[in-house]
């Protein structure tokens, strides 16, 4: 007797999920807050240096 072997296959996937995840860091929140507030002087300086002289 001769028996008919069926070959099952079977396909497996697998999905793979990448998390990306940012980080704001204080530093440049700070950096940012200096530089406005070196400009801002700055701009103040010289405000008051043309109503002097002028």
């Amino acid at each position: 007797m001769r028996t008919n072997v069926s070959r099952v296959t079977t396909t497996t996937t697998t999905t793979t999920t990448t998390t990306t995840t940012t980080t704001t860091t204080t530093t440049t929140t700070t950096t940012t807050i200096t530089t406005t507030s070196i400009i801002t002087t700055t701009i103040i300086t010289t405000i008051i240096i043309i109503i002097y002289y002028y």
